[in-house]
């Protein structure tokens, strides 16, 4: 199929989102969500790995230093000389003491070259990122080509045979040529087509910094120059302690912590302003992307960058495709700066929204968070066991309720609901993550159902929900699939092949419950 063919296919077909990645690949890899999903995992792996890198090399270290140690202890003679202490290495141990000194100092290099290196990855991740969200502007707005300056020759024609495959080459020649430019002439060139974006991000002469350092690093062995000098300066960085030149850049994990919030929230912000500006029909998807995003974070404890990205958002951002949906990014706003230390803060977002004619699902979380635990039980006793809005998984998961959980009333308020026991004990696989029961897998599949309930041709792919939802949400891709098949041999769920209405897209194997025969 065309490219052309396969931009119109795209955009005209009103598809579900809850679909199987890895049949989907062709078309999700130019879609705006896909790309920050990607995103957010590449750089979150880095974060999450670089401890365990370091951690590995430090044990080597120590193993190094202490069998050189025991060496000069047991072969060599020791002095002390201005409360220093000396060996005396003899010469029938000098080669041995050499091979030793140099394993110390092995560790302690690689201990420092990782550190530069995962910054270097940090910003070619945001790069490829880049590179991607740009294919994704032009998957959307094919006709932005028209005003490329990139020309080609006959001979290029010829090669290229069509002129499809002439707009391709002349798109991967713009991305090119944007990439290869400083990352604020990056951020010009996207800001000719959004509106000034720079100065509404809180991190952006971090950023600028860290790119800096990044280049040196590659080309000067992080040493300081005048151009990383005189950027720096005109981009107002602010240093902690003052840089010279020829001074050499170290990482330390502050910095790199640093770094990756910084790295993860210029992504995150401009990717969803270009998704709003070039996709405006697309809206719902793009709340409901930095909604769920924003819930992660808070749900791993990363306050401060959730803060962050939702600041900006009640700052800047004033089209939402919802009321729901933007009143999920206020409490999740809210219980940020709560959950960071910050309960005045809080109660100042809740209390600047009238709640009386929202439902009790709203209501129950304003009252969790301003510590109303009384109103709070009323609202779960009129909520029930029945609602569609919530259920008992997500009183044991939702971090809103991380506090009142431990309220001897709430548990009794929850057995009052449902009938049993509040428990959080959870049971771990041999991978290290949680083992999923029939209750989660249940209320998992039915959250996912009610989501594509709510588009045209809408269906959960098998796949779908035990590798990309339920791993998402850190449950054991293997017991998953255990509780999928029980509860499909038990005639809880039924699989089948669902086929697309319109001929574009091949029978995924899907899954429902079996009442929705």
């Amino acid at each position: 199929m065309k490219l052309r063919k396969f931009f119109n296919r795209f955009i005209e077909v009103n598809y579900t989102h809850i679909l199987e990645n890895q049949d989907i690949q062709t078309h999700e890899k130019h879609s705006f969500n896909k790309n920050i999903e990607v995103f957010v995992e590449n750089i979150e792996s880095l974060s999450i790995n670089l401890p365990i890198v370091l951690g590995t090399i430090e044990e080597t270290l120590k193993k190094s230093l202490k069998i050189h140690q025991d060496f000069l202890e047991r072969n060599c003679k020791k002095e002390k000389k201005n409360g220093k202490t000396f060996y005396i290495v003899k010469q029938e141990h000098l080669r041995r003491n050499q091979k030793l000194r140099k394993e110390v100092n092995y560790s302690n290099i690689a201990h420092q070259i990782i550190q530069r290196n995962f910054i270097v990855s940090l910003v070619s991740q945001y790069d490829s990122f880049l590179g991607g969200l740009i294919r994704a502007m032009y998957f959307v707005k094919p006709e932005l080509i028209d005003a490329s300056d990139k020309k080609l020759t006959f001979s290029n024609l010829v090669d290229l045979g069509s002129v499809q495959e002439a707009r391709d080459f002349i798109i991967e020649k713009e991305i090119d040529a944007i990439l290869r430019g400083s990352h604020s002439n990056q951020l010009t060139w996207f800001e000719n087509k959004i509106g000034k974006i720079r100065d509404k991000i809180s991190s952006w002469s971090d950023f600028i910094e860290l790119t800096e350092r990044r280049n040196l690093f590659v080309h000067n062995n992080g040493k300081v120059t005048n151009q990383y000098l005189r950027v720096c300066h005109e981009n107002g960085v602010k240093f902690e302690e003052e840089v010279k030149l020829e001074d050499n850049l170290l990482v330390g994990p502050s910095y790199f912590e640093k770094a990756f919030k910084c790295v993860f929230e210029i992504g995150v912000l401009l990717a969803q302003t270009v998704w709003r500006k070039f996709l405006p029909e697309n809206l719902e998807e793009a709340d409901s992307s930095i909604v769920n995003l924003s819930y992660e974070l808070i749900h791993k404890g990363e306050y401060e960058l959730a803060i962050r990205i939702l600041d900006f958002f009640n700052k800047y951002i004033k089209d939402y495709s919802s009321q729901d949906l933007q009143l999920r990014l206020l409490l999740n706003r809210a219980q940020a700066y709560k959950w960071s230390g910050d309960s005045q803060q809080c109660a100042k977002i809740l209390d600047e929204k009238d709640w009386s004619a929202c439902n009790d699902v709203f209501k129950l979380a304003t009252q969790v968070l301003k510590n109303d635990y009384e109103n709070a039980y009323l609202s779960m006793s009129r909520l029930g066991s029945q609602s569609d809005e919530i259920d008992k998984l997500k009183y044991k998961e939702w971090p809103i309720f991380k506090e009142i959980r431990k309220e001897e009333k709430f548990k009794m308020c929850f057995k009052s609901v449902f009938n049993e026991q509040f428990e959080l004990s959870e049971a771990i696989a041999e991978s290290g993550y949680r083992i999923t029961d029939e209750a989660i897998f249940l209320a998992t599949l039915k959250e996912c159902l009610s989501s594509a309930a709510k588009r045209e041709n809408g269906f959960v792919g098998s796949r779908f929900i035990v590798e990309k939802v339920l791993a998402d949400r850190g449950y054991d891709i293997s017991s998953s699939w255990d509780m999928f098949y029980k509860l499909e041999e038990k005639g809880i769920i039924e699989t089948y092949n669902h086929e697309d209405p319109t001929g574009k897209y091949f029978p995924l194997n899907s899954v429902k419950m079996k009442a929705d025969k």
